[in-house]
């Protein structure tokens, strides 16, 4: 895992004093996560076993909802990849800094598409909004609420 370095900045941040506590701590927590071009796999076990993994109380369904508030506030994105959920830092570009970066990303991205992106009620539900876009790539924003 990459070393990474929060500025003090993110202290004065204005989206993330937007959303509750918990989910600044999430978006903290997967700073350190993410990949060199800060994407993570989605999944809501996944993600409390990357984020809290020694803390008995958090729950994959916490960690979904305040993964949820994140991507309302703008903070990340959520998109489906054949059938599978991811997010990426939306601001990562902007504040990474000049390290090294991986050849490529562990996971992949969004589309670049000029379309606005879909906004779907239940990324736990993947058969809703994605009749056609099995065993593709698709450029949603997804809710976990």
């Amino acid at each position: 895992m990459p070393a990474r370095v929060v500025r003090g900045e993110i202290n004065a941040s204005e989206s993330l004093s937007r959303v509750s506590m918990e989910a600044e701590l999430t978006f903290r927590a997967l700073i350190t996560a993410v990949d060199d071009y800060g994407r993570f796999d989605a999944r809501p076990g996944a993600l409390k076993a990357a984020l809290f993994p020694m803390r008995d109380s958090v729950t994959a369904a916490r960690v979904a909802r305040w993964v949820a508030e994140l991507a309302e506030e703008g903070c990340i994105a959520l998109y489906w990849v054949d059938g599978r959920p991811f997010l990426q830092l939306t601001g990562w570009e902007k504040h990474r800094g000049s390290s090294k970066r991986a050849g490529s990303s562990k996971y992949p991205g969004i589309l670049e598409s000029g379309d606005s992106p879909e906004i779907r009620g239940n990324p736990g539900d993947p058969s809703e909004s994605r009749e056609s876009g099995v065993g593709t790539r698709e450029s949603r924003v997804e809710s976990l609420e």
